[in-house]
């Protein structure tokens, strides 16, 4: 075996040098590893790349003893989430296969993608590790070079088994990737999906895997085993102190993207995918933009993005966070979240210039409350398909101008009350049970404009109780 000579553009040669230039010797219990060498804000470092099983059983998470302590407890469902993207992934990555072979792609492969979801591109950010276990200069690794053409491309790392390359960021992707693996593998041998609450994938109450989707399982296993590898970057002799501090910038400095850029770029989110495409199609046709202006004035009738998907998801789920909505929880839903928006568009002034100006239905409070009594209506726990007709049929003819006198309810007075005819409106409010006055916005009397500040579930509902009244729907209280 040659030397593995990994520093500072250092010739290969035939004498052993340690990793400064590594020594190279090796038995049956090494384990190779093949390695770029690099060098990280001047530390020197290894990258690699690792079938997920192998990465696996050869790491470790430094989180049990406190005195090795070098990460955060693993949050589970997190690690499950991105278990459900690992998947989706490989799940991509077959049918692409088959699209590249020429290949007819199994109808069932489609199937479990539309339970999975599609999106243009994916991949794992790379992991770090450490491993402890050798010097930090690394000069007492075993290895050796990897030369094509006389030129040095990489080189042969020899590892015992008892080295463990020990995560300092990535522990939920590796965790995920355990998870993945068990899920394919106990279902290639079982041909039994776990419990729905232990199922990586959403199926109905046969818990026995039919021949088509034994057939999805067991490519997706191959490709798990031989086709996806993970990029790991290693460092060299860290002790914990350093493992800790690496941890820690790695975890701490970074910023969150904001909720409007993510909403414009995901193409993964099946509930971002539907408010896209339905509200921009041709038939309902709403403008949508990444940003709202503050003044009222300059309105131009468009709806912020975030706002609409929002809205959406809270058709569907009864929850405006998408974030982890799954395409299966979409299924049975589109039709009724399609009709909803259809309603909307029908709305006076609704999508006007100055929209806010003139109709309380372009704030998003007001579309949010209708969405929530949409869902109530159509799937929640005491859900009527006659109250969800009844709501759809009324929506357009209710008056959502500004000077409606339901908006300004609590300020007005028992005599103002009776004057409007709104005695009825108190049995809908079941906040105002105790005689608690709600602040639900301001309204400018020069103006004549109401403004509902603030996003509170609270006053949500209230709104939606408010509706429910005007649509001579059935009170909440009537409803459980």
């Amino acid at each position: 075996m040659t030397e593995l000579s990994l520093i500072q553009g250092a010739a290969a040669s035939d004498v052993n040098t340690g990793l400064e230039s590594i020594v190279a010797q090796g038995n049956r219990n090494e384990i190779p590893l093949n390695v770029f060498v690099g060098y990280n804000l001047g530390y020197k470092t290894l990258t690699a790349s690792l079938p997920m099983d192998k990465f696996y059983d050869m790491s470790a998470v430094a989180n049990c003893n406190e005195e090795e302590r070098a990460q955060r407890d693993i949050s589970k469902a997190h690690a499950w989430s991105l278990s459900s993207y690992i998947l989706k992934g490989i799940l991509n990555s077959v049918v692409k296969k088959y699209i590249a072979d020429g290949k007819e792609v199994p109808e069932a492969f489609h199937q479990a993608q539309e339970k999975l979801g599609v999106q243009p591109y994916m991949g794992l950010q790379p992991l770090v590790v450490n491993l402890r276990s050798c010097k930090p200069d690394g000069s007492d690794l075993c290895g050796q070079s990897i030369k094509f053409n006389d030129e040095i491309v990489g080189y042969k790392l020899l590892l015992a088994r008892r080295d463990r390359l020990w995560v300092i960021d990535g522990q939920h992707r590796r965790q995920a990737m355990q998870n993945v693996i068990n899920f394919l593998d106990n279902i290639c041998r079982s041909r039994q999906y776990p419990l729905k609450n232990e199922s990586l994938y959403p199926y109905k109450e046969n818990k026995t895997v039919s021949d088509e989707m034994m057939e999805v399982w067991r490519e997706c296993s191959d490709t798990a085993f031989g086709l996806c590898n993970v990029q790991i970057e290693i460092h060299l002799g860290l002790n914990i102190s350093q493992e800790r501090q690496l941890f820690t910038d790695m975890n701490l400095h970074t910023k969150p993207v904001d909720k409007a850029t993510v909403a414009k770029f995901d193409s993964s989110n099946p509930v971002v995918l539907f408010t896209k495409e339905v509200l921009l199609s041709e038939a309902i046709g709403i403008r949508l933009t990444d940003k709202m202006p503050k003044d009222w004035g300059k309105d131009t009738g468009e709806v912020a993005l975030n706002d609409a998907i929002r809205v959406s998801s809270l058709i569907f789920t009864g929850n405006v966070g998408y974030g982890a909505v799954t395409p299966a929880q979409l299924e049975g839903r589109r039709v009724t979240a399609r009709r909803f928006w259809e309603c909307v568009v029908k709305i006076k002034d609704f999508g006007e210039e100055q929209a806010r100006n003139k109709t309380v239905a372009a704030q998003p409070i007001v579309l949010k409350s209708l969405a929530k009594l949409t869902y109530d209506c159509a799937f929640g726990q005491n859900k009527d398909a006659e109250q969800l007709e009844l709501l759809f049929s009324k929506i357009e003819e209710i008056d959502f101008t500004h000077e409606n006198p339901v908006w300004r309810y609590y300020d007005l007075s028992e005599e103002e009350i009776s004057e409007k005819g709104l005695g009825g409106l108190r049995e809908y409010l079941l906040e105002d049970s105790n005689g608690t006055k709600r602040n639900m916005g301001v309204y400018n009397q020069t103006s004549n404009t109401m403004n509902f500040a603030g996003q509170d579930k609270d006053k949500m509902k209230i709104i939606g109780d408010m509706i429910r009244y005007m649509c001579g729907l059935a009170s909440r209280e009537k409803t459980k």
